[in-house]
């Protein structure tokens, strides 16, 4: 999945698609970043746990935290 995010910039999709003022290519690469973060299980792991934070379910960061090794992404 890392691959995809770096053949991302030969789409054209790179950071510079605001700047531009590109907004169809900086949607597309919002939703590229979300598929991975998704579909990755790190990446998955660690929305979870700030989807728990975010929503102060302690119990839940604290179980991701422990029995995952996410605290070493924080």
């Amino acid at each position: 999945m890392v691959k995809n995010c770096v053949k991302m910039g030969n789409l054209g999709l790179g950071s510079n698609a605001v700047n531009r003022e590109d907004y169809e290519g900086a949607v597309r690469l919002k939703v590229a970043i979300a598929a991975v973060a998704t579909n990755d299980t790190v990446g998955r792991v660690m929305s979870l746990l700030n989807r728990a934070l975010e929503q102060e379910h302690r119990l839940e960061a604290a179980f991701l935290r422990d029995n995952t090794g996410a605290c070493c992404c924080i």
